[in-house]
């Protein structure tokens, strides 16, 4: 069963790729704060996880990482993977625990006219935005809003698979990601992108690796229920 993403962007400022301009894909690794605390290793923002998989009829990432968010074009692949300081005690880093693919770029000025975001996230979103903005410097404070980056809604493309994790070195190794595997331990999170073939063979691997997270949503799995175990919906 294939879900698509049936939700309408129409007349939203998008990112679009010219016609006879088609653009490489690309793939990201992006290390991101997880709640240790939390057995799904989701993001630890005050107001809105970021990526946010459970809230909504898709998948979003908005608030955090403005400049990592305005890289990201239509088709490109971001890999989810938590800093190293945020892993639960006991559990060694890294490990990739989900993978978000790129199907439009939005305002966060206009989410509240997208169809398949709710209201309670827009209102959410919006105080993380404020929040952010009264320590943001000029530049940032100009763009933070810029670039939301919503993801497919389709399984083998956009998947948070949470305490299914898999060991990112052993899977890079395997898969010759030398360039990658040099930054991946280093605290600066510029890791060397992926190029088309690297990003999709990475996801497919993730996919076949891994089921779908309990605690996903609410764009069910095939076959599944429609839950969200964080709210109860």
């Amino acid at each position: 069963m294939r879900l698509k993403f049936t939700g309408s962007l129409e007349g939203l400022p998008t990112i679009n790729i010219p016609a006879g301009k088609r653009r490489p894909v690309r793939g990201y690794l992006f290390k991101y704060q997880a709640c240790a605390s939390d057995k799904f290793l989701r993001d630890r923002g005050p107001y809105i996880s970021g990526p946010d998989f459970w809230s909504n009829s898709f998948p979003i990432w908005a608030v955090c990482d403005v400049y990592f968010r305005k890289r990201l074009k239509l088709g490109d692949v971001l890999f989810f993977i938590p800093q190293k300081r945020t892993y639960p005690q006991g559990m060694p880093p890294y490990h990739f625990i989900g993978f978000l693919t790129c199907a439009k770029n939005v305002e966060g000025s206009c989410l509240y006219f997208v169809k398949g975001i709710t209201v309670n996230y827009v209102k959410r979103c919006r105080s993380s935005f404020y929040e952010r903005r009264i320590r943001d410097k000029e530049r940032t404070k100009r763009i933070r809003a810029s670039n939301v980056v919503i993801g497919e809604a389709v399984y083998e493309s956009s998947r948070w698979f949470g305490g299914h994790h898999v060991r990112a070195q052993p899977l890079m190794r395997k898969m010759r990601f030398s360039r990658q595997l040099r930054v991946l331990g280093k605290r600066d999170n510029n890791i060397p992108p992926l190029d088309e073939y690297e990003s999709f063979a990475l996801r497919r691997n993730l996919a076949s690796l891994t089921r779908f997270s309990e605690g996903m949503g609410p764009f069910p799995p095939p076959g599944g229920a429609l839950r969200c175990t964080a709210c109860n919906r």
